[in-house]
């Protein structure tokens, strides 16, 4: 089964392999008519780099963006999940060895710091492997 995300968007610019696509965001109820009034509701926008071979695109076109299923998956493990699991382990092991919570938090949060090191070390394979597309 292949499932794939899709944002409608509008192209900011076009520069010599890139597109930069502004998406907006909203939540089920940001297109709701009185959500201008409401407080629930939530639209955000975006800009998102697209890297696309030279097509006929121009500011202002609008297009359909697109990443699998799987991609997407691989991002919110990268930028949420792994940092997650690291800091409460960092936590727990602090914790158990310091027995001082400030300690342990400083600990949680300075083992980000390898982390995102590595994450730049490898951001090429990174984008590589979690990319967008134009349909």
């Amino acid at each position: 089964m292949n499932i794939s995300i899709k944002h409608s968007g509008t192209i900011v610019s076009v520069e010599k392999g890139t597109v930069r696509v502004r998406i907006t965001q909203a939540s089920a109820c940001g297109t709701c008519q009185i959500a201008q009034h409401c407080t629930a509701s939530e639209k955000q926008e975006k800009i998102v780099e697209i890297k696309t071979p030279a097509r006929a695109l121009a500011p202002g076109d609008e297009v359909v963006v697109s990443i699998s299923g799987e991609a997407a998956r691989d991002a919110i493990l990268f930028s949420f999940g792994i940092p997650l699991a690291l800091m409460t382990t960092m936590l727990i092991v602090a914790k158990w060895y310091s027995g001082s919570d400030g300690v342990a938090a400083l600990t949680a949060i300075c083992s980000l710091i390898p982390y995102y090191i590595i994450i730049g070390i490898y951001k090429n394979k990174i984008e590589n492997r979690v990319r967008f597309t134009i349909e």
